[in-house]
């Protein structure tokens, strides 16, 4: 079992593709690392987002 950092302002979604299936946990592993360093990434360029878990995001999102 792997637990995620809880300080990661994000909703993150793992969506298991049936190569998975036969991938090496080391493989699955090396995957997360890689997504949660980006988002790390992100978050620190990114100031203005929240850096807590349960803070909303800001209402000014150009998503719409």
């Amino acid at each position: 079992m792997r637990l995620l950092p809880t300080d990661v302002a994000a909703d993150i979604v793992i969506r298991i593709r049936p190569e998975a299936y036969h991938a090496p946990f080391s493989a699955l592993s090396a995957d997360i690392d890689r997504v949660l360093a980006q988002v790390l990434a992100w978050q620190a360029t990114n100031p203005s987002r929240p850096t807590s878990p349960g803070t909303p995001a800001d209402s000014g999102s150009s998503d719409s």
